[in-house]
């Protein structure tokens, strides 16, 4: 999955498209980063997990978390149910709701994966974004914010 990341990125990049995270993102990220390999992480040290970040903040814009974010998640997860480890992933989502407000337009990853049927969003991956391609972009892991 890092090469198809890695490229999506990339062409956003080069296509000059603005790339957003939440600081759950990056805390999510460190929590895998330094997490023993035997466990399903990483490996990596602490110096090497900073580095990483460091990286991360110069790709990314951080958006900023807001109040509006916990009323939202907690009409996510009452609305749709959510129990145990999802309720991370159902803050995501919420967060990108919000971001809406900050002109963020698209969301990709599969953080969505979670809301798949429940939000009729396909989200299995990074692919191709530009708005001519939309049905591209559900098939490859796009979906617009406003649809959430």
């Amino acid at each position: 999955m890092y090469g198809d990341v890695a490229r999506a990125i990339s062409t956003l990049k080069t296509r000059r498209h603005e790339l957003y995270v939440v600081a759950q993102n990056l805390i999510e990220f460190w929590a895998v980063a330094t997490r023993q390999l035997i466990n399903n992480g990483l490996g990596l040290t602490v110096a090497q997990a900073e580095d990483e970040l460091t990286k991360l903040k110069t790709i990314f814009t951080i958006l900023p978390d807001t109040a509006d974010i916990l009323p939202k998640w907690e009409q996510l997860i009452v609305k749709y149910q959510v129990l145990g480890k999802q309720a991370h992933d159902a803050r995501l989502v919420a967060a990108m709701i919000v971001g809406v407000g900050h002109g963020l337009t698209e969301v990709c990853g599969d953080g969505l994966e979670v809301f798949r049927e429940r939000l009729h969003a396909r989200a299995r991956g990074i692919g191709g974004v530009g708005r001519s391609g939309e049905k591209q972009q559900k098939e490859q892991g796009f979906v617009h914010a406003e649809s959430l």
